[in-house]
């Protein structure tokens, strides 16, 4: 590979040691990495504006997903949430409320989705407003709602609510800890 130019990166204090396990993980060094990381997200980012991102288009979404009956999708979304913690607790040990309940919004968000997550006591309740149908609504919902369920959380089944723009439920919290 051809050597480039040198730049200046400046990383945010909470991404710095973060960033620096992966480095330490993949026996690379920072500036290799970031060189790779912009060259990937370039040409990547060339690929959408030239061929157009339509991959995860919220139309085509909105359309599986309504295709899909209610009873089926409430199963899709059981085994997926199942699949979900199983990666998450290979990642995590320690897999607890705060943690799933942080990367479901994370996630949203680098979707450009809004999860609001409220808390009131022991009593967290969260829902979305979207524009992809009922089908998305009843998944999502379900999916998060068992992902709570397997790590032992109480999901108060009178508030799993979903329509066809918007879905909510609340989590009734047991394993409490300091975030």
């Amino acid at each position: 590979m051809k050597r480039g130019n040198t730049i200046g990166v400046r990383l945010r204090t909470e991404d710095q040691s973060d960033f620096q396990k992966i480095v330490d993980e993949e026996g690379t060094n920072q500036s290799s990495k970031i060189a790779k990381i912009v060259h990937d997200w370039l040409h990547f980012m060339k690929s959408k504006q030239e061929r157009g991102d339509i991959t995860l288009a919220g139309e085509i979404i909105k359309n599986c997903f309504n295709a899909i009956p209610n009873e089926e999708l409430c199963s899709i979304a059981k085994k997926n949430a199942k699949y979900v913690i199983k990666e998450m607790r290979w990642q995590e040990e320690d897999l607890d409320f705060d943690e799933v309940s942080k990367r479901i919004v994370e996630w949203n968000m680098e979707n450009e989705r809004q999860l609001i997550r409220r808390e009131r006591n022991n009593r967290i309740s969260f829902k979305q407003r979207h524009d992809l149908g009922i089908g998305w609504s009843v998944h999502q919902c379900e999916m998060y709602a068992e992902m709570f369920r397997l790590i032992g959380e109480t999901v108060e089944s009178n508030s799993i609510k979903h329509d066809k723009g918007s879905f909510g439920f609340e989590v009734i919290q047991h394993s409490k800890s300091e975030i």
